[in-house]
C-alpha cells in the first residue's frame, strides 16, 4: 500500500466517523427534543389532574365541611385555622393601610368609601376611628374641594343674578356645607 492510498483510506475513515457522529448527534437531538416534549404534555396532565383534585376537595369541604368524614377531619381542621388566620392577616392589612373589611363580601374598603364597591354594602367601620379621636369625617371631594378657598356663586334675588364671595367653609357634624360670606362678614 503506497501511502497515497493510505492516507486517502485515513481521509474515508474519518469521514465516514464525522458523518457516522454527526448522524449520531442528530438521533440523540430528536430523541432529547421527543423527551422534552413528552415531559411537558405529562406535566401539563398532572397538572390539570392536581386542580381536579383541589376542585374535588373544594367541592367536599363545601358540602361537609361542618362534618367531615373522620378521615378527613384533620385537613378540615387545618383548612379552617387558616382561613381564620388569613382573616386576622386581612385585618391587620386593613388596619395598616387605614381601610377595612367589608362585612357583606370581604373585600378591602377604603375608610373615604362609604359603600363597599364590590357589593354596594354600608361601611360602618369608614369613619369609626376619624370618630373615636374627635375629628370629623372626611368629606367627598366632590362636595367640597378644599376649606377656606373662595367660591363664587350666584344668588337670585329679584331675578338678578349676583356673584357672592365665600371665605370660609364649616362643615358640620352631619356634613352639612355651609360658607360664610366674606362681604357681609
Amino acid at each position: 500500500m503506497e501511502i497515497k492510498e493510505f492516507i486517502q483510506k485515513i481521509g474515508e475513515d474519518a469521514g465516514n466517523s464525522v458523518s457516522k457522529f454527526a448522524k449520531g448527534v442528530a438521533e440523540n437531538s430528536k430523541k432529547l427534543a421527543e423527551k422534552t416534549k413528552t415531559k411537558k404534555t405529562m406535566q401539563g396532565f398532572e397538572r390539570k389532574m392536581q386542580e381536579s383534585y383541589q376542585e374535588i376537595g373544594k367541592i367536599y369541604f363545601s358540602l361537609h365541611g361542618e362534618m367531615p368524614d373522620e378521615e378527613y377531619s384533620e385537613h378540615v381542621k387545618n383548612i379552617i385555622l387558616a382561613q381564620e388566620e388569613i382573616a386576622k392577616c386581612q385585618q391587620k392589612l386593613a388596619e395598616l393601610e387605614k381601610s377595612s373589611i367589608c362585612s357583606s363580601c370581604g373585600s378591602v374598603i377604603e375608610n373615604t368609601q362609604k359603600f363597599c364597591p364590590q357589593c354596594g354594602a354600608k361601611n360602618e367601620e369608614a369613619f369609626k376611628e376619624n370618630k373615636s379621636s374627635g375629628e370629623k369625617e372626611p368629606l367627598d371631594e366632590s362636595i367640597i374641594e378644599a376649606e377656606s378657598e373662595i367660591v363664587e356663586h350666584e344668588v337670585k334675588d329679584d331675578n338678578l343674578p349676583v356673584k357672592e364671595s365665600v371665605s370660609e367653609v364649616t362643615v358640620s357634624d352631619d356634613n352639612s356645607v355651609d360658607a360664610i360670606d366674606s362681604e357681609n362678614n
